[in-house]
Formats: structure tokens, sequence, C-alpha cells
């Protein structure tokens, strides 16, 4: 299939651009800070908030696959730019799913949403995709009415439109605002002697479910391949984790131990998602996760201290 992926350049993006071409795939990319990363992928200069240049994209490649990850990721960037994570989440997808339904109607599209839009209340049990949604922060609305706005074309269109709705994920090449590679690119500092004194951190005692993007990306690419219509996914590993413990794992992966002291500035109430039920996404596509937690902070130290080597050397 000729594939298109929204947000191509970005973290997710190169992960879902790599899978995608492994197995066949062609991809085109849009990216709204174009960078051509890839020799065999064409990546297009594109705000999916401007309504008529995606719109002209899609009438020109009229792609039959799409997954569409361009979007605000950073759930404090949403309080701090309301209006802009609207415009950017919700607005964004609406254009899309008008530019596909007005010129390639037919084409399977995957709309990546989030695990926030079940909310970080306390419940009992796991939650199905079934579950209400109860957003507890502006981040998770905006993808909520995202998600709901996808499903929203395929069942009033007969668009063939799927949302995947994923928890933390990990790997090479994430931002140093999400926690683990900030953790990460800390120790590597210490360990290679950029660093003294106390390493800096928020709360220890909240817990998150991660997953590796090399798993997250193959579960794109299954939805995009056979996601039924109108249907939301959850993904994850199905494991909490203590950042306490994650902090724990990557000093011994950097062969230091830092004293740690908690900075205010950084500090969160302590939270712990419920759990997802991935039920749903194995029957319909055989996903499960493969990618063990240890290898990929493994894998993300290592990427980090050798970059920051080199920029030092």
């Amino acid at each position: 299939m000729h594939v298109l992926v929204t947000g191509a350049s970005g973290f997710a993006g190169r992960y879902v651009v790599r899978e995608l071409l492994a197995h066949g795939h062609r991809v085109s990319g849009l990216d709204a800070h174009v960078e051509q990363w890839h020799p065999d992928v064409p990546i297009r200069m594109v705000d999916i908030t401007d309504a008529l240049q995606l719109e002209t994209t899609i009438a020109e490649l009229k792609p039959e696959g799409c997954i569409h990850l361009a979007g605000m990721a950073f759930v404090p960037r949403a309080w701090e730019a309301p209006e802009l994570a609207v415009k950017v989440n919700v607005g964004g997808v609406i254009h899309l799913m008008e530019a596909f339904r007005k010129h390639k109607p037919d084409a399977r599209i995957v709309v990546v949403s989030s695990s926030e839009v079940y909310g970080r209340g306390t419940r009992e049990g796991m939650i199905d995709e079934d579950c209400a949604l109860e957003p507890s922060n502006l981040y998770g609305v905006t993808k909520a009415a995202a998600d709901q706005g996808a499903r929203a074309y395929a069942t009033h269109y007969g668009m063939q439109v799927c949302t995947a709705r994923p928890q933390n994920h990990i790997g090479v090449g994430q931002s140093d605002q999400f926690v683990v590679s900030s953790f990460a690119s800390q120790l590597a500092d210490f360990a290679q002697g950029r660093t003294r004194g106390d390493m800096c951190v928020g709360n220890l005692d909240s817990e998150r479910d991660f997953t590796d993007a090399h798993d997250i990306a193959r579960a794109y690419r299954l939805l995009m391949e056979s996601g039924e219509t109108g249907e939301a996914y959850n993904i994850a590993s199905g494991r909490n984790v203590k950042i306490q413990v994650i902090l724990e794992s990557l000093c011994v992966i950097a062969g230091v131990s830092p004293s740690i002291r908690i900075d205010k500035a950084l500090f969160r109430p302590t939270d712990r998602p419920a759990l997802l039920n991935m039920q749903k996404i194995e029957a319909a596509t055989g996903w499960q996760p493969t990618v063990p937690l240890e290898q990929s902070l493994k894998d993300i130290y290592r990427d980090i201290a050798e970059r920051r080597g080199g920029e030092h050397a």
C-alpha cells in the first residue's frame, strides 16, 4: 500500500516509517518541520491546521492508507497553549478526515489518540475500549474529541477509520522532555564527568506503563492493515512501573549512583494509571508487546551516552 504518515519526522513517526518500509509498504510523509531523514521517503512540509494545504496534498497523493501521528504530544504543553492544542489535536484531525472524505474516502486510516482519554481517576479493574472517556487534563480532552470525531466519520460516512489509544512509549530518539530520556541524559552527564552534585527529579512514586516504540509502531501498522472500521484499540505493555524503579535501573546501566534531590518545579502529585485491557487489539491483529523494558532502557541510555560523548569530545 501507499501509506501517508503525518508527523513523519517526529519520534514515533520515524519508527512507524521504518516499520512500514520493512513490511513492503510505500511511504510518503508530512511534517510541519520537514526533515528528509530517509532516502526512500519523501517528506513534505504541511501544517495540519491548514485545511487547504492538507486537502491539496491528499488530492495529489491519494494514499491508500494513513497513520496520523502529527499533533501536540506533551501533556503540560497543552496547558501552556490551550488554543493551539485544540487547533492542532482536534482541528488537525477534522481537516485530515475532510481531505480524505473528499479525495480518497476508501483509504484505511489510523488516528493515534492516547490513553489519556480515560483520565487518571481511580477505576476498578482493567480499562477496555468501551469504558467512559473521562480525561483529567486538557491534552486528554483534545485527544478524546479527536478520537470520537475520527470515529464519527467512520459511522457517518462509512470511512475506514479506527483509533489507537497508546500508553506511554519510549525509545531511542525521544525528547528529553520525557522522563526516561531525561533521566538517561542526566546520568550520561554524571557518568562522563560533566555533572557533579545532586540529580534533580520529580515525583518518583508515580507509576507509568511504558511500551517500546518498536512495539508501538508495529501495533499502528497492524491496525492500518486490519483494524476494524469505527473501533478504538488500547495499546500498552500491561504493566505499571514506578518511576523510582526506572531511575534505579538506569543508574545500574550507567554505572553511577548520584545523590537525588526532589525539585518542586518538577514535582507532580502521585498517580498510577489503571491498566489497559489489550484483548481487543490482540484478537484483531495478533499484536502483543515483545521488547522487554530493560532492553528499552539499555538502548536509550547507550544512544544518549554515545551522542553526549561525541558532543563532549
